[in-house]
């Protein structure tokens, strides 16, 4: 949950990446860094309470918002994040 290494992990992801963004791209990069709660009574106990998608182009919004922990990952202790699903929202100008 260090900050260093969740820009660290965007930057990369970025880095790597050659062609334009596309909207699952911009998702994935997300879940990159999304603040998932661990089994480890000890661990930080945070989550990523929604993540949002803005669309300059569209002037639109899409929202998703934490629900509830999903199954835990045997390899890392994290629960996986169950969402809502996406809300999105639209400015007419």
């Amino acid at each position: 949950y260090n900050s260093f290494n969740r820009y660290k992990k965007l930057y990369d992801f970025i880095k790597s990446h050659n062609e334009k963004f596309s909207l699952d791209n911009i998702k994935e990069s997300l879940q990159l860094v999304f603040g998932h709660g661990m089994k480890n009574e000890k661990a930080i106990r945070n989550r990523t309470l929604w993540t949002e998608v803005y669309d300059l182009t569209d002037k639109t919004l899409e929202v998703a918002f934490y629900l509830k922990d999903g199954p835990l990952d045997p390899k890392t202790g994290a629960y996986d994040l169950v969402f809502s699903k996406p809300f999105k929202f639209g400015l007419k100008a």
